[in-house]
């Protein structure tokens, strides 16, 4: 079996294997088009983007994929913004680096994560009611990385407030 990925095997193949690594990443081209995965994220097929993603072994096509995923869906079908962000953290908890050396988690996109979680943004939605524990627990994950959000208290005041309204309502 061999050790070589996935994405730098098909390099090789369609452009022989004498090409440096560096140089094979820029000519990389994923199986699926932006085109394709847009019509996936309306659709609000997780399953088939989940299924790219098994497929996908390319660190920066990863990350763009599940960028471009929740920030395509957290909308209009924020289940599946969900369903791509817990699965985009979980990465981090099977590989310290997923995407790569030094490239720590997105904050816009754990920032996001926090709000669909947040229940506050649910009030009177019958369908969805949030999750206060899942919101806590993107906040964490984040201070564990260092990520920041651009907002004045970051994950840390959001983390407070999230915790608070957990002992109010215990």
């Amino acid at each position: 079996m061999s050790t070589t990925p996935k994405w730098l095997q098909k390099v090789y193949r369609e452009q022989g294997s004498e090409i440096p690594p560096e140089d094979a990443s820029l000519l990389y081209k994923p199986a699926l088009t932006w085109e394709e995965h847009n019509e996936l994220c309306k659709k609000g097929d997780v399953a088939a983007l989940l299924a790219h993603l098994e497929e996908e072994d390319h660190p920066i096509e990863r990350e763009c994929f599940y960028v471009g995923t929740i920030n395509m869906t957290y909308r209009d079908q924020p289940q599946v913004a969900i369903a791509m962000g817990t699965r985009y953290i979980e990465e981090f908890y099977r590989t310290p680096e997923p995407f790569g050396p030094g490239r720590p988690p997105n904050g816009d996109i754990l920032k996001r994560l926090v709000l669909l979680f947040d229940p506050f943004q649910y009030d009177g939605d019958e369908d969805y009611t949030g999750s206060r524990e899942h919101a806590i627990w993107v906040c964490q994950f984040a201070l564990a990385f260092g990520v920041t959000d651009g907002t004045k208290k970051g994950f840390q005041g959001r983390l407070e407030i999230l915790q608070q309204q957990a002992a109010n309502d215990a």
